[in-house]
């Protein structure tokens, strides 16, 4: 059963972390395996402290001026250092927020190739696949994930989208119990909630775990998208004033 279009948009952006928090998460997740682009004599450690002073600029408040060379600089990276997990899962990330996920795709699969057990990058896959309506492939790269790394909680949210949108209810329930479990951030499995809960018809659900969601993440785009085409927060009844007071 194909998803609907306008609902497996915001479906597939909800497997998304953050841009900053992405960049972060791959300081201690990914390090150098070998080099393998076009000759670049930086060492491991250097590149590696590069990528370290890119997230932390990314990351400041002040990084809006020069953000976009910050980003090509990170693509120049991957391109000169191929077998370096972490800048192709950076760069990964940057081609696919910025609406290329073609490319990003590239640099996700020389990742897997290095690091089949990376729950980011199968989890961005996973993403692209389900904006692609591939849910087979989407499936495939989240059971496999889970062999590989079954305590992972972003695998688990990922299971619970692709479930979902399988129209496999209980499992996407259990998955998200699992993430919940494994220390998935609240204002993430809320959001997958509330698009359970619009799969199942269940509008005032999805509307309160949507505003769970932002009030563990204010200005989190995703849920203010989803409540806005709900109408709106759930109308809370009015006291009846008949009775006077």
């Amino acid at each position: 059963m194909n998803p609907r279009p306008h609902f497996t948009e915001s479906v597939s952006r909800s497997v998304s972390i953050s841009f900053a928090l992405l960049l972060a998460l791959s300081i201690s997740a990914c390090r150098w395996t070998d080099a393998s682009g076009p000759g670049s004599e930086a060492s491991p450690e250097v590149v590696d402290q590069e990528l370290d002073a890119i997230v932390t600029e990314l990351d400041s408040k002040d990084s809006s001026s020069n953000a976009n060379l910050l980003r090509t600089r990170v693509l120049q990276i991957a391109h000169e250092h191929r077998g370096h997990v972490r800048a192709q899962w950076m760069a990964a990330v940057i081609l696919e927020s910025s609406g290329d996920p073609n490319r990003a795709r590239i640099h996700l699969d020389r990742v897997i190739q290095k690091e089949p057990s990376h729950d980011g990058a199968r989890s961005l896959l996973a993403r692209i696949a389900i904006g692609e309506g591939d849910l087979g492939r989407a499936r495939r790269l989240v059971d496999d994930g889970l062999l590989l790394r079954p305590a992972s909680s972003l695998l688990h949210e990922a299971d619970a989208l692709t479930a979902m949108l399988e129209e496999d209810f209980e499992q996407s329930e259990r998955a998200l119990t699992r993430a919940d479990s494994l220390g998935a951030p609240k204002y993430r499995t809320a959001y997958h909630r509330g698009l359970l809960a619009e799969r199942r018809g269940e509008v005032d659900e999805a509307r309160d775990q949507y505003e769970a969601a932002l009030e563990e993440h204010e200005g989190f785009g995703p849920a203010e998208h989803r409540l806005e085409a709900l109408g709106g927060p759930r109308q809370q009844p009015q006291p009846d004033s008949s009775n006077g007071g």
